[in-house]
């Protein structure tokens, strides 16, 4: 016999060689077999020598997910091959999810969660398994007639062609918003639902909830494909006004559409126009009427009218008249010739745009630029300042192009602010006003920028101490603010006293004084001459670095020995201390003796020479009186023999007296006094010296 496809038989005697079989693919899936030479090595089907199929010792199941009972009968194994005829093993299948939420059963094995599942045969009768329709979400009565069980290899199927229950539905709360149903109150609740056939009866009656919807229901399309909320119904459409906004801007023919009214469907807006101040043509096209009872958006077309404020009008020039007049929307101005007005321009490298301009209602267009004022210099500030751009001078110019210029000072002039050249680089340091009925405005803070360079004057010098030279030197000067910013200034220490202060230090033009400096005094002191003639009382204004005026002039005067004051309490009061160093103003304050003498003669002379007391008076007015030119007497000045006479005794008295150092019958006695220095001697020899030159006509006298 062939191997593994015969095997020998022996029987009654007779010997020959028996088919071998196994179990096909598919059988293989739905039957198991023990032996298992009888599924797959094969074995022959009936031999009482070998291993066969009916044997008794030989077992047949059905696989899972088949159930049943294998039927042998009718097996076969005409040719090496697979068996024929097993039978018995039918699939099992189980509820799709689908169906588990339509039918219900008590068979828990046919449920979609099982793994066990059932056969067709179980499902189909009625007496081993119960079916019904979900209740809450389906009705109607269950048919099995269609029910098959589809299953591939080892994996269970699911059961199909189960029909019979209809899906419940309700209206939902949006359609109910919508629809007004009557007839059929099931139809409304989640609870109680009804199916399609009902919400489409002839006896349900439905109409659009009025006013926020409006239209005819057609409930045609309407389905209920699964338990839940009705689709599908149309016919009423939502009714909305017009926004107050958009109210202002259109028009409607329908008065139910406008604000404040029951409202109207998009279809039924009507004619439509731009209102007062807009125009256009309107675009229906995206209206939409979004909410029920709410207002509609989309309204598009019309456009506000708009024209340039009076600062505009004034520093443009547009082509469209309408745009300055009656009004002009955005469009027509952006599509117009704009060019700078009078005594305005363009800033250089930006060109006139009105693509910022904006026109958002009625009224005045915004965001126009490139037009500036242009500004000149002022007579004044054109004398301190200068710029590059001589039409920034004179016919004027924008304050950018004044910025792009080179500026400087004029001579006598600094920047009073820095950096400022070649261009400004401070925000707010000038400003070009706007031009008054096409008249140019001169810069304004150019005079702020250029601050005159002053000096401290010839009498101020000596009283302070400036660490900046500059504001010492007349021919350079310096700015008020570098002399209030010095780092020293100080009073002339020991010549000067005081609290230095330049805070209200001013500068009224250039190569000019500083004034209002103040608060250092001058130390004066006696000249060498003054000081051999009379003494303060107060030392050291007697000698350097000397004392204020004040003290001097507060200090007891008292003239030297030798010397005799013209007044009859000799004082400081012309004193004059203006830059320190000697006093001023003390000559003729205390006189020689004999000048004294001869000084009151001659105020005698005045009062008894009555005649001649005008010609005595001019004498006295003349140049001040020396030693020399009083030392000897000019007789032609007298008229008349006694007055001669007088005089001529009066003299010879008095210079005798003053030879014989003794004191004059005229002059009243005085204190006796320390005898004179060597200094004080010196200077009265010298005195009478100088007195031995007489002027003309005069004699000379040896009276020491």
């Amino acid at each position: 016999c062939i191997r593994d496809r015969y095997q020998r038989r022996v029987h009654g005697g007779m010997i020959g060689c028996s088919p071998m079989c196994n179990l096909s693919a598919t059988d293989n899936n739905m039957y198991s077999i023990s032996p298992s030479a009888c599924s797959a090595g094969g074995c022959v089907l009936n031999s009482p020598w070998a291993t066969s199929l009916l044997a008794g010792t030989t077992t047949v199941t059905c696989k899972s997910p088949y159930g049943g009972t294998p039927v042998l009968a009718g097996v076969t194994c005409p040719t090496p091959g697979n068996w024929l005829g097993l039978a018995g093993c039918t699939a099992k299948c189980k509820f799709t999810s689908a169906d588990n939420l339509v039918y219900t059963t008590d068979n828990a094995n046919c449920m979609s969660t099982s793994s066990v599942g059932c056969t067709v045969l179980v499902l189909k009768d009625t007496t081993l398994t119960q079916l019904t329709c979900t209740a809450g979400t389906y009705t109607g009565m269950v048919s099995r007639a269609g029910l098959t069980c589809s299953t591939t290899g080892t994996t269970m199927g699911t059961f199909s062609g189960l029909t019979g229950c209809i899906p419940l539905c309700y209206l939902s709360a949006a359609d109910q918003a919508q629809y007004v149903l009557t007839g059929a109150p099931e139809c409304l609740s989640n609870t109680t639902r009804c199916t399609e056939a009902t919400l489409k009866a002839g006896t349900t009656a439905m109409s659009c909830r009025t006013p926020t919807y409006s239209g005819t229901v057609i409930r045609s399309g309407a389905t209920c494909a699964a338990p839940g909320p009705f689709t599908g119904l149309t016919g009423c459409t939502q009714t909305c006004t017009m926004s107050a906004a958009d109210f202002a801007v259109y028009t409607t023919t329908n008065v139910a559409c406008q604000p404040g009214q029951p409202g109207c469907t998009v279809a039924q807006l009507g004619t439509m126009g731009c209102g007062t101040g807009y125009t256009g043509t309107v675009d229906k096209t995206n209206i939409v009427c979004a909410a029920p009872g709410g207002t509609f958006t989309g309204i598009t077309g019309c456009v506000p009218l708009c024209t340039l404020t009076a600062s505009d009008k004034a520093a443009y020039t547009v082509s469209t008249p309408e745009c300055t007049t009656t009004g002009c929307s955005l469009a027509q101005l952006q599509a117009s010739t704009v060019t700078c007005g009078p005594a305005y321009n363009f800033v250089p490298g930006t060109p006139v745009s009105v693509a910022a301009a904006k026109c958002t209602a009625p009224g005045s267009f915004s965001g126009l630029s490139g037009c500036v004022p242009m500004c000149y210099f002022s007579a004044t500030d054109a004398k301190n300042t200068y710029s590059s751009n001589q039409a920034c001078v004179t016919t004027g110019c924008t304050f950018k192009e004044l910025n792009a210029s080179t500026v400087v000072c004029n001579n006598g002039y600094s920047w009073s602010k820095a950096p400022l050249s070649p261009s400004f680089g401070c925000s707010g340091c000038v400003g070009c006003a706007t031009p008054t009925n096409g008249v140019m405005a001169t810069f304004s803070g150019i005079g702020a920028l250029c601050a005159p360079r002053c000096s401290l004057s010839p009498l101020d010098i000596p009283k302070y101490v400036v660490s900046e030279p500059t504001c010492t030197t007349p021919s350079v000067g310096c700015m008020g603010i570098t002399l209030k910013a010095a780092a020293t200034f100080t009073c002339n220490t020991p010549v000067t006293e005081g609290v230095p202060s330049v805070s209200t230090a001013g500068c009224a033009g250039p190569f000019a004084n500083f004034t209002s400096i103040g608060n250092c005094t001058a130390r004066c002191y006696l000249s060498p001459a003054d000081g051999l003639n009379l003494t303060s009382s107060v030392t050291a204004c007697n000698t350097y670095p000397g004392c204020l005026l004040t003290v001097l002039k507060a200090s007891t005067l008292t003239c030297n020995s030798g010397y005799k004051s013209v007044a009859s309490i000799p004082t400081f009061s012309k004193a004059v201390c203006t830059v320190p160093g000697t006093v001023t103003g003390l000559a003729g304050t205390c006189l020689s003796l004999t000048a004294s003498k001869h000084a009151e003669l001659l105020a005698n002379l005045a009062t008894q020479a009555a005649p001649s007391a005008a010609k005595v008076v001019n004498a006295a007015n003349k140049p001040a009186a020396t030693a020399s030119s009083l030392s000897g007497i000019h007789w032609s000045v007298f008229v008349g023999a006694a007055a001669l006479v007088v005089i001529g005794v009066v003299v010879l008295r008095g210079r005798a007296a003053e030879a014989s150092g003794g004191i004059s019958p005229a002059v009243s006695p005085r204190t006796p006094q320390a005898a004179p220095s060597s200094r004080q001697l010196r200077s009265r020899t010298l005195s009478i010296n100088r007195g031995s030159q007489l002027p003309a006509g005069g004699r000379q006298r040896s009276d020491v």
